[in-house]
């Protein structure tokens, strides 16, 4: 075995003393060294794997598979410092990308066959993090070029790829964890664009889902509710995306005419989310938090209590007990917070601001609108550009307004 990894070595070595420049005109030599090189690796990890097998104590197997990460990392190391001095402030060619993306797939297949002996929290090697930072680069553009001519909710997505993003800038730290849980997400959610084009779905709970889909009143693609699905499969339990289904349902129920229809909506959308089934150990964020479909339907279960409470409390018909305005769901939480901002309002509780409002305003094509989504439509990330500058145009009319008594 020794006598295999001194000629994987004496490949990498061949490779790192060829002139840089000379790399471009060596396609077919490293085509053939390529081949080489993966006969010998393969080899190299059957005999790692018999030796493995004969070993009966955990630590010294332990002790073993730690040897081979330092020698497989000692040759990555080689390769980028190579790229690093000769190729610097210029893209490197195909054939020195080829062999970084080489051992790299070295290591991961390292990992992948002998990762049960060393902590899934532990960090990458510093170069190996530099290598899967440019690969994750090119994932998030090849995804975002399967997308582009889809009806995919654009902020929706960009959430999905935001930890890839996040990585592909700064991947020093990324552990083998994160590593395995953002490859296997990326990958699905190639496949599920893939999937949708062909009007089928090798998923099961996608199998489960779709049939399901024609039950939601709303004008939503189905790339947005299965790619909703898969963040829930892979308990994508990011605060944003969270903060971003409830506002989104939210804003989904305002359309609707009456507690009945919304808590229609609500149940199936508890019940999809009843179906869907997390990955064992998969959580984008660590910690004892709940899973992010247990936190949704949290908020779900607690907006079925207030519109049935409103279903039993209310005669038929609409409430004349509130004020009408002109004011849109998203132009009445601009005004009341720059009531709050101004100081006019001097309550701090916003929670109970916005449950007074709700219970007294009427907004343009709703009678009932939630304090929830209200609150969650004032909040200043959330709020729309378009809301801002209607309240704007209208404070310039008050203005005219005042002038003239």
């Amino acid at each position: 075995m020794d006598e295999l990894f001194i000629a994987i070595e004496r490949l990498v070595s061949e490779f790192i003393s060829l002139p840089y420049h000379e790399l471009s005109q060596e396609e077919l030599r490293w085509q053939q060294w390529a081949a080489e090189f993966d006969r010998m690796l393969a080899e190299f990890f059957q005999q790692s794997l018999n030796s493995i097998s004969r070993i009966h104590d955990p630590v010294e197997v332990s002790r073993f598979v730690h040897i081979l990460q330092g020698k497989f990392n000692d040759l990555v190391e080689s390769i980028f410092r190579y790229g690093s001095k000769a190729g610097a402030g210029r893209m490197p060619p195909p054939i020195y990308d080829n062999v970084c993306q080489q051992l790299t797939t070295a290591i991961d297949g390292f990992s992948q066959r002998f990762g049960r002996y060393f902590n899934p929290q532990t960090p990458l090697p510093y170069t190996h993090s530099q290598i899967v930072g440019r690969q994750m680069e090119k994932t998030v553009s090849q995804i975002q070029e399967l997308y582009a001519s889809t009806r995919v909710d654009k902020h929706l997505l960009s959430i999905a790829l935001k930890p890839l993003v996040s990585r592909a800038s700064q991947p020093a730290g990324i552990t083998y964890y994160e590593l395995s849980y953002l490859r296997e997400f990326s990958a699905d959610l190639k496949q599920l664009r893939n999937q949708v084009d062909l009007d089928t779905y090798t998923i099961h709970f996608l199998k489960i889902l779709s049939n399901q889909l024609k039950e939601i009143p709303f004008n939503e693609s189905r790339t947005n509710v299965l790619l909703n699905v898969v963040l829930l499969h892979y308990n994508f339990n990011s605060p944003e995306y969270i903060s971003f289904c409830v506002l989104n349902l939210m804003e989904k129920l305002d359309s609707l005419p009456n507690p009945e229809a919304k808590v229609k909506v609500l149940r199936l959308y508890i019940r999809m989310l009843q179906q869907v089934i997390i990955r064992p150990g998969a959580s984008l964020l660590p910690g004892e938090q709940a899973p992010v479909n247990q936190q949704i339907r949290a908020f779900i279960e607690a907006e079925i209590t207030y519109q049935e409470s409103k279903l039993n409390g209310q005669p038929e018909g609409r409430s004349f007990e509130k004020i009408d305005t002109a004011l849109s769901s998203y132009e009445l939480p601009v005004v009341v917070e720059l009531l709050i901002k101004d100081g006019v309002i001097t309550d701090t509780n916003r929670s109970k601001i916005y449950r007074v409002v709700s219970n007294a305003f009427n907004t343009v094509g709703s009678d009932d609108v939630s304090a929830e989504s209200l609150r969650n439509k004032g909040n200043r990330n959330n709020m729309k550009a378009s809301a801002i500058h209607a309240v704007r145009v209208r404070v310039i009319k008050w203005l005219e307004i005042i002038r003239g008594w």
